[in-house]
């Protein structure tokens, strides 16, 4: 910090820094959606294989490098808190400093918790920051540093009309996104809808009507396979292993049976 000025700027240390960082989440991104696509899941590293040596040491990795910054990611917020909260502890503020610090780490892990779903956390936490600190609160202090100038706010009042339309925008896009992501919390917790937002199967015995069985033969060998028949949901399995499951078979390996 011996040139101050060379901090911002072009390019400056802080957009440098912020360029690389930029860059590097945005390649792992785009190579995230490109590998799994709309199965992609909030976090990239629940969609590696558990089966593979390289994706588990990414985890381990990942979990290190968590658990080496945390204090660092803390200590903003820790020396914020701190400073309005040390007065109450009297001659005991060591005591006290290390009992917040331990309650606040206690906090964050039950918020972990009871939040397992991380994509709606993310979008709430995007909700509340972006609409805030990247709309309102920009225009709220530009409002108050051009408002005791001699013409600050240009000519017909154009800079404290569109900071009100950029306020109004923030304000309907955090009680909009916030609305949105509480509701899927909450949805998430307690499992309303969890289904069908995750794409998963449902089974097949959860079905209005008793599933059937019937045996079929292939036509290309000499096994002989059962037939799970649920709704119009059709489960084959050979010797306890599936073969296909789909709304109907394939009609070169297998004849067409009915469910009905």
């Amino acid at each position: 910090m011996k040139t101050p000025a060379h901090f911002v700027g072009c390019p400056g240390v802080l957009n440098t820094g912020m360029f690389f960082v930029v860059l590097l989440y945005s390649t792992v991104g785009f190579f995230g959606f490109w590998k799994y696509g709309d199965s992609t899941r909030a976090s990239i590293t629940l969609n590696l294989p558990q089966s593979q040596v390289l994706a588990q040491s990414t985890k381990v990795m990942i979990a290190i490098a968590i658990f080496l910054t945390y204090g660092l990611q803390f200590y903003v917020p820790m020396e914020i808190i701190w400073k309005n909260a040390k007065q109450y502890f009297g001659s005991r503020r060591l005591l006290g400093e290390y009992f917040l610090r331990i309650l606040l780490v206690i906090f964050t892990v039950c918020v972990a918790i009871a939040i397992p779903n991380l994509g709606p956390f993310i979008s709430l936490v995007g909700a509340v920051c972006l609409s805030t600190l990247g709309l309102m609160f920009p225009s709220v202090i530009e409002l108050v540093t051009v408002w005791e100038q001699e013409n600050g706010l240009g000519k017909w009042n154009w800079r404290l009309w569109k900071n009100i339309a950029i306020i109004t925008f923030g304000v309907l896009g955090f009680l909009t996104g916030t609305y949105v992501s509480i509701q899927e919390i909450l949805e998430g917790k307690w499992g309303a809808g969890s289904g069908a937002r995750s794409g998963s199967r449902r089974p097949l015995t959860n079905t209005a009507r008793r599933p059937t069985v019937r045996r079929m033969a292939s036509t290309t060998n000499d096994s002989v396979l059962d037939v799970f028949c649920a709704d119009d949901a059709m489960l084959l399995v050979e010797a306890g292993h599936r073969v296909q499951d789909r709304a109907s078979p394939d009609s070169s390996l297998f004849p067409r049976p009915s469910c009905r």
